[in-house]
């Protein structure tokens, strides 16, 4: 093991040391298509671009801006015509090579006709900077074991290559953010799918050009080359529907096709209305067909409204007739109201129109509406590797103007690579009593029938808990199921009690059982439904208040139970009675990390996120929770929770220091083991950008955590980044490589070259059985190592610990830590929510709680024996 160093500065990631070994070898294709460049000597030219409406300061319309831009391509063609320049669409153009016969800072007038209206603007570019093509040459050869220090320049290059490949697009393409397109509703690419509510799901692309480790195999002396590639991947986003917003109120079921349109909506519905619209864009469907974003739906008309013209007080009805010669159907609707406030804003609510690809967060969807988004969304691996080629193929990016200037030449195959299949761990469970050792078979599962728990739970004082009068027949045959199924696990699990519960009353209720039944350990809670305020209001009694464990389990489920759906709970009780499903064999992977070089903690982190509020909106009100997890035992089986509220959509764990000092101290004390040599952190929901400041503050953040206990105390940490919103895919090339139904690649799939980062120490693991659609890789950044492990080290103990989820029979998509500490942050957001129903204050998601309120509803107590067992799963 290496030294520890002591955090200071601006702390590097380790450099990518030599590819992996281990596992049999796959041939695999990919979703990235080669970018071969002629040209290295070229220049790209940025300049700043200001839109303005001619004779004032105001900045033109976004929505208009690529429209303008083009005008002024077509109205001064002597400048343009021979010099392909792309434009961003906001405020920067890129052109290869300085373009001379540019004004700079001189305004370029451009005229826009829409109808019978004109518009005219005016446009200033000036030169900004300049970069070479060269730099990427630099920066992609490179040896292993070795960085290159001009990232920065080269992540420049490819933002202005990035903008000439966006403009590429855009005439048969809608941008999304930096690097998503999706198709007009007109073109023949154009698919999608109604999820209802006046919404839709559609398909679209992610393509991007990334700096990447390259097909190049390494000479002797481990050099190699890099290569540009371009990823592609399809996205499907639910939209509103492009629509008139009396036809989105029919379809959101507040107005009927009956419905009296001659006066102002009820007080309820124009509530709803407001809160449906506020945020979003309507655009007009007069005039200019300008968009406005909603900041209101008043109880104005557009018969009673007056406001002053050219000193003249009209309604909106008179000045719609005379302005844009609209006779107005319904002038007694409310109006709707738009940004700016200042300005006085009204439209009438018949003429607007929902604008376009105005995304929905999937979390303020339904469950129905998630289940046909999964569905529509869902494409076998060939299926979808069809997909993106047709796309690639169609668009043609080679013959393309911005690419032909930069003498960009796109493959249309997609990238063939070799991959490798690490073998699955060997785990231990019992039979008779005794350990039993087993492989899980190629597709990453095993079969539990003819096994037991490796440690299984006592069960002596449990109940079941249940809300209206249910058929008891039904509940005695689930609990007979469950003991039985417990006794094949080992598990002794004693008769229960039975209770029926006030629901109005639930937590009198709950205590009262508690104290008649002082010895209770776990309560069975048969929910009468998929309520999430009741939910809450039990897990929050349960781990908080009483200190009972709490198993919830629908009617439906015991109405219609079977020994595979009993045997799931089962897999949940036991850990969270304390019990192991299963461990890992000591084996070579395992072996050094968590043994060997004396005593390990592997922990995982996450952060929970309140839903993401509209532009219009003030930010959110909801906290945001972070969860850190620790291993207790040395198999890495149980792992004991610190859970933290902080600023709302903060991705750095604020309190880090703080809960990492309080892991160690509790885990040391509940395990009466000395303090681990070795911290192996699995850090789950980092983005690229935020990569180098987590490292700097969560780095030190343990460190200082370390140090606070005892200053000698510097144990070597080993902080991976668990990434899975990423764009790249894998496909067997053959077919009988594939896994499942599906013939996605097998579990234990692994890259670490070829398509992973030149410099940096990456790797892709896909440890799961893709069941529905394509699999998805987890990918893997190596942030620090002072514990000097090997790539097979790092692959194989990964992807052990996918094995050792302990509600599931086979290995799942990221380790168990990881998700252990996801699933901890979750709890403490169905905490915060149980702890405002507690207090009267359920629906009231605006109101703002202190944050000793906060930290009230979210941590749990350090004297709460919950803690010892995982409560969170």
């Amino acid at each position: 093991m290496l030294e520890p160093v002591l955090v200071t500065g601006n702390p590097k990631p380790p450099p990518k040391p030599l590819p992996g070994k281990e596992g049999r070898s796959i041939n695999l294709i990919t979703n990235f298509y080669e970018v071969k460049v002629k040209d290295l000597g070229k220049t790209l030219v940025l300049y700043d671009v200001v839109i303005k409406v001619f004779g004032k300061e105001e900045e033109a319309p976004r929505e208009r801006k690529r429209e303008i831009f083009e005008g002024l391509k077509k109205e001064h063609k002597n400048i343009f015509d021979k010099c392909h320049i792309a434009f961003d669409g906001v405020k920067q153009a890129v052109s290869v090579g300085r373009i001379r016969m540019i004004a700079e800072g001189v305004p370029y007038k451009v005229n826009v006709t829409c109808g019978h209206e004109a518009f005219v603007y005016e446009v200033v570019l000036k030169f900004a900077n300049l970069r070479k093509l060269s730099s990427l040459r630099k920066y992609l050869k490179c040896k292993y074991g070795k960085r290159r220090d001009n990232s920065v320049e080269v992540a420049s290059v490819l933002h202005l290559i990035h903008i000439m490949f966006r403009h590429s697009l855009m005439l048969n393409y809608i941008p999304l953010g930096q690097n998503s397109f999706f198709p007009w509703g007109t073109s023949p690419d154009f698919t999608s799918s109604s999820v209802g509510s006046g919404m839709q799901v559609e398909r679209g692309y992610h393509a991007a050009c990334r700096e990447l480790h390259g097909l190049e195999e390494e000479n002797q002396d481990h050099w190699r080359n890099g290569a540009l590639l371009l990823n592609v991947n399809t996205k499907y986003t639910v939209f509103h529907k492009d629509q008139p917003v009396l036809k989105f109120m029919k379809d959101v079921n507040l107005i009927s096709d009956n419905q009296n349109m001659n006066k102002k909506f009820p007080e309820e519905v124009r509530k709803s209305l407001e809160d449906k619209l506020k945020g979003k864009k309507v655009r007009v469907m007069y005039g200019y067909k300008r968009t406005y974003r909603v900041i209101g739906i008043p109880d104005k008309s557009a018969e009673d409204h007056r406001f002053e013209v050219q000193k003249k007080s009209k309604t909106v009805t008179q000045y719609m007739n005379e302005r844009y010669e609209v006779q107005l159907k319904y002038p007694r609707l409310n109006l709707i109201q738009a940004a700016p406030e200042e300005k006085g804003v009204y439209l009438p609510l018949e003429c607007c129109q929902l604008s376009e690809k105005q995304r929905v967060s999937e979390k303020l969807l339904s469950k129905e509406q998630k289940t046909m988004l999964i569905d529509f969304s869902a494409q076998a691996p060939r299926q979808k590797l069809n997909t993106v080629n047709k796309f690639v193929q169609i668009n043609d990016f080679t013959k393309n103007q911005m690419m032909q200037s930069l003498e960009f030449t796109i493959s249309d195959k997609p990238l063939e690579i070799k991959g490798r299949v690490l073998p699955p761990p060997e785990l231990v469970m019992k039979k008779e009593r005794e350990p039993y050792n087993f492989t899980p078979s190629k597709e990453g599962n095993w079969d539990v029938r003819d096994k037991e728990f490796y440690h299984a739970a006592c069960i002596e004082h449990w109940g079941v808990v249940y809300f209206r009068k249910v058929d008891m027949t039904l509940i005695d045959s689930f609990v007979a199921s469950l003991r039985r199924l417990g006794r094949q696990r080992g598990m002794s699990v004693s008769q229960p009690i039975k209770q029926l519960v006030d629901m109005k009353q639930l937590r009198k209720n709950l205590r009262s059982l508690k104290e008649e039944y002082p010895q209770l350990e776990i309560l069975l809670i048969v929910l009468p439904s998929d309520d999430k305020q009741f939910y809450s209001r039990i897990k929050t009694i349960g781990d908080k208040d009483i200190g009972i464990v709490t198993q919830c389990v629908r009617y439906e489920t015991v109405k219609y139970s079977n020994d595979a759906k009993v045997g799931k709970i089962l897999f949940k009780v036991n850990a969270k009675m304390g019990g192991v499903n299963n461990t890992l064999q000591d084996i070579k992977y395992s072996t050094r990390i968590l043994s060997s070089l004396g005593p390990v903690m592997i922990m995982g982190a996450d952060v929970n996120h309140p839903p993401a509020v509209d532009k219009g909106d003030k930010v959110p009100t909801q906290p945001s929770i972070a969860a850190v997890v620790g291993s207790i035992d040395p198999h890495a089986s149980k792992y004991f929770p610190v859970v933290r509220h902080q600023t709302p959509r903060e991705e750095m764990i604020l309190e880090l220091e703080k809960m990492t000092k309080h892991l160690l101290t509790s885990v040391c004390k509940i395990s009466n083991k000395p303090k681990p040599k070795r911290l192996i952190l699995y850090r789950d929901g980092v983005s690229d950008s935020q990569i180098s400041t987590i490292l700097r503050f969560e780095l030190q953040a343990i460190r200082d955590a370390c140090t606070s206990l005892d200053k000698d105390y510097m144990p070597g940490i080993t902080f991976i980044v668990v990434q899975k919103r990423h764009h790249t895919r894998f496909f067997p090339k053959n077919e009988k490589d594939g896994a499942g139904r599906q013939k996605n690649v097998p579990p234990g799939t692994v890259v670490d070259r070829y398509v992973t980062h030149p410099h940096d120490y990456d790797y892709y693991l896909c440890s799961q059985l893709g069941i529905k659609g394509t699999s998805r890789p987890a990918h893997y950044r190596v942030l620090w190592d002072d514990n000097n492990f090997s790539q097979d080290e790092i692959q194989g103990f990964t992807y052990a610990l996918c094995h050792m989820y302990a509600p599931s029979s086979a290995s799942i998509s990221i380790p168990a830590p990881a998700h252990y500490a996801h699933q901890a942050a979750l709890r403490g957001k169905v905490h915060l929510l149980g702890y405002k129903n507690e207090i009267g204050l359920q629906g009231e998601e605006n109101h703002m709680l202190s944050d000793e309120e906060l930290h009230s509803a979210v941590a749990m107590d350090d004297n709460n024996a919950m803690c010892k067992n995982m409560y969170y799963i």
